[in-house]
């Protein structure tokens, strides 16, 4: 079977869209510009919500749709008539132009759960600035917990090794505290712990080593930087008294050069400056990225892979801006359609 490329993205009455709109993109790749509040984050949030509700429950995208707009998560656009349709169509096709799939979401269409679209979801990324803001939000006197980073950045894309969405299964277990057997749900926060360690096995540091510190070293490093950071799951997910435990990932990291050694820093949201933080955070999410289309592709060497970038260029320094465009169009452009939105036209 052939390969398969978004080909449209068909708009009407959603975010910063009130009339039907077409953005044609033909299976290329795209960098979209425009100053802020022209739509082009609308975009982002159209792909990302009709490609993330494949794996949010039923009905449950009916609230981006509905008409109540102050009163709810809808993303209708705010100065549109109810009257008018809100959707977002997308339609995907081979390298020849045949049509082969087609997909609407709107308060009484949700094609998101075809099996298409789940594993455009589970073998696609999208990195916004805020991957960077909730990677370094954290206060002088909190430990370094990126749990929070984990659960809006990384497991929404993440499957079990029984092929299940790990957010899928999150908040099965949230929302069954209540309900469900004792049992059960220890049985579930099992499945979830096992494949949480999965995960972050490959970012673990092993014999002096990790694939985060490799990726740091080899695209985001200063000049005649080394740098060994890792990853590990420092307290799991448990029940006690129908009440869930927080989940703690802990980061360890030890910086240096030729000049002033190796030295273990503790607390890498205090010690180091913004642009070390974020290159942390890309190497971690890449890396990830790159664990994650390994164990998705055996057998699925024809499946689409999207890459949407919504402004995080412009959240970084000069420097690692750069080292990330070169990253992107070297490293991901033959396997990845690439799709970067941004509001600085340089």
């Amino acid at each position: 079977m052939a390969k398969k490329y978004l080909h449209s993205i068909e708009l009407q009455n959603f975010k910063a869209f009130p009339e039907k709109s077409e953005i044609k993109l033909a299976g290329r790749h795209a960098l979209v510009f425009g100053v802020n509040g022209s739509g082009k984050s609308s975009i982002f949030w159209a792909l990302y919500t009709a490609l993330q509700c494949s794996s949010k429950k039923a009905n449950e995208h009916k609230k981006y749709f509905e008409k109540i707009v102050s009163l709810s998560e809808s993303l209708r656009n705010v100065y549109q008539k109810d009257a008018v349709d809100s959707y977002v169509h997308l339609n995907f096709k081979e390298k020849n132009n045949k049509v082969v799939e087609s997909f609407k979401l709107s308060e009484t269409d949700d094609d998101s759960k075809k099996a298409f679209m789940k594993q455009v979801n589970s073998s696609s990324e999208f990195i916004t600035h805020r991957l960077l803001l909730n990677f370094s939000n954290f206060r002088n006197s909190q430990p370094l917990n990126l749990w929070p980073f984990f659960h809006r950045d990384i497991i929404p894309y993440a499957q079990s090794s029984k092929g299940v969405n790990l957010l899928e299964v999150y908040n099965k277990i949230a929302d069954g505290t209540a309900t469900e057997k004792t049992a059960t749900l220890n049985a579930w926060i099992t499945d979830f712990n096992n494949a949480l360690e999965d995960l972050i096995d490959p970012l673990k540091i092993k014999a002096s080593t990790s694939k985060v510190s490799e990726f740091y070293n080899d695209y985001l490093a200063k000049e005649g930087e080394k740098a060994v950071i890792g990853v590990y799951v420092d307290s799991n997910l448990k029940l006690s008294k129908r009440q869930l435990s927080e989940i703690k990932i802990s980061l360890t990291s030890t910086f240096g050069d030729g000049k002033t050694g190796q030295k273990s820093i503790e607390k890498p949201h205090i010690f180091f400056n913004e642009a070390r933080i974020n290159a942390i955070a890309l190497a971690l999410r890449f890396v990830l990225m790159e664990v994650r289309k390994k164990n998705h592709i055996a057998g699925n060497e024809d499946d689409l892979n999207l890459l949407v970038l919504d402004d995080l260029l412009i959240s970084l320094d000069l420097n690692n801006r750069l080292k990330v465009i070169d990253l992107v169009i070297d490293k991901y452009s033959e396997d990845y359609q690439i799709i970067i939105l941004t509001h600085e036209k340089g």
